[in-house]
């Protein structure tokens, strides 16, 4: 086995790989994580044989993001997935954290090499519309209103993020307000941005996050606010899991959990999620 950087030309083979998987990731996705960090993403070869990829992103050399570990079912036991990661972590060194989102399967690889739990998320998948969470919203939101997230606006929304994710991932909210402008929300009370959220199209479901707010009934009005905006088509997001009348919101307009992720890390952890501005997470490919 050999490792080479991954290149646009290998996007059909990704492609082939997510789609083994049952994962949701477009092309346009793909290019996005390309473009993050061209020198930090990698493809194994089994021969001649493309035979897995990685992805990684390095945010402000305090935090090292890996992502998109794949590798083709009939090759997986053979340890290209453990390569494809060392690659990932060899190439984040100058980072003093690392960090991924696990499925299951994955946290098996993940833990043998140091990863350490931080949080549990739920990937969660509302399959049709439903009308259930309007009713919610008659209990009374805080004062405030939501208005679409323009371009020129998102230089005052980064401090809000990087105060939620713990770092600044502003290439990222460019790269999703660029692809999915129909999904960014902005949540303001008097002249204080209190919100937002972002939103991506998917290949077998639209994607919402990140949402970030001071408060659920904040979260709640920006979800219900993308979710018209959605329609009849099927909707993921994947959401934290400290509040449970954030889930059991998420349960009445018919979200129901796909799996769990669990977020893990490497290294000290000093730039933590900040816990009550999280609701939902940008996406386990870039945290």
């Amino acid at each position: 086995m050999t490792l080479r950087l991954l290149r646009k030309e290998d996007i059909p083979f990704a492609m082939s790989l997510k789609e083994a998987a049952g994962w949701n990731q477009t092309r346009e996705n793909w290019e996005d994580f390309l473009s993050f960090r061209p020198e930090g993403c990698f493809l194994a070869l089994a021969g001649d044989r493309p035979a897995g990829t990685v992805t990684t992103i390095d945010y402000q050399g305090l935090v090292g993001w890996i992502g998109m570990l794949l590798v083709l079912p009939e090759l997986r036991g053979r340890g290209t997935g453990t390569e494809l990661l060392k690659k990932a972590m060899e190439s984040l060194e100058r980072c003093d954290t690392v960090k991924l989102d696990a499925t299951p399967a994955g946290k098996r690889i993940y833990a043998p090499m140091g990863f350490l739990d931080e949080a549990i998320l739920e990937r969660r998948v509302r399959a049709r519309a439903s009308t259930a969470g309007e009713a919610d919203s008659s209990s009374r939101p805080d004062a405030g209103e939501i208005s679409p997230l323009e371009r020129t606006e998102l230089p005052a929304v980064l401090p809000l993020d990087a105060e939620a994710f713990g770092v600044s991932r502003e290439k990222v909210l460019k790269a999703w307000l660029q692809d999915a402008p129909e999904y960014a929300f902005l949540y303001k009370g008097g002249a204080k941005i209190r919100g937002f959220c972002l939103g991506r199209r998917g290949s077998r479901h639209e994607h919402l996050g990140p949402l970030v707010a001071d408060s659920f009934s904040v979260a709640r009005a920006l979800v219900n606010q993308a979710l018209k905006v959605a329609g009849d088509r099927s909707v993921v997001l994947d959401a934290t899991t400290g509040s449970t009348q954030w889930l059991q919101f998420l349960d009445a307009l018919g979200f129901a959990v796909e799996r769990p992720f669990t977020r893990m890390y490497r290294g000290p952890n000093r730039s933590p999620e900040r816990k009550g501005l999280v609701w939902a997470i940008a996406g386990p490919e870039v945290g």
